[in-house]
């Protein structure tokens, strides 16, 4: 019996271990740590970006790039305006969600709801899926989720 316990506490503990941290209701944030310089890291999502066939635009401290509208079943198209900005090696991920809801165009803040949740669950998505392909792009990186 206590050999049962043994193995079920071990298993227990590796998985745990191998998940990173769900996001949390209301988190509208995506932050990737990087232990690269700022300059060198905002080139390597440049190039990402290209790589992941956005075009986007360039401020001083931010990038900013949407998605092509990308049909859901019985669910009008929806597009993702992202905004990159990078300080001290963090990388923050945010963005407004928008759509034709009720026959009028609306955008919503993109905010993690729940994994079932309509429309927030794809503009989630994609930032979710942009920040790990960075955690795979830049060395040493971590992804978190915030509410900012």
């Amino acid at each position: 019996m206590k050999i049962l316990q043994l193995l079920l506490v071990f298993t227990t503990l590796t998985t745990y271990a191998q998940e990173t941290v769900p996001p949390a209701k209301g988190d509208n944030t995506i932050l990737v740590r990087t232990n690269l310089p700022d300059e060198e890291a905002f080139t390597m999502i440049r190039g990402k970006l290209a790589d992941l066939g956005y075009t986007f635009r360039e401020n001083r401290d931010s990038l900013l790039f949407k998605t092509n509208e990308k049909p859901i079943d019985r669910k009008p198209a929806y597009q993702v305006a992202t905004v990159i900005k990078i300080a001290n090696g963090v990388i923050v991920l945010s963005g407004q969600l928008t759509t034709i809801f009720e026959g009028t165009p609306a955008s919503f803040p993109i905010q993690y709801t729940s994994p079932n949740s309509t429309m927030y669950r794809y503009g989630f998505k994609v930032l979710q899926d942009l920040g790990k392909s960075l955690e795979g792009t830049l060395p040493g990186t971590l992804v978190a989720y915030s509410k900012q």
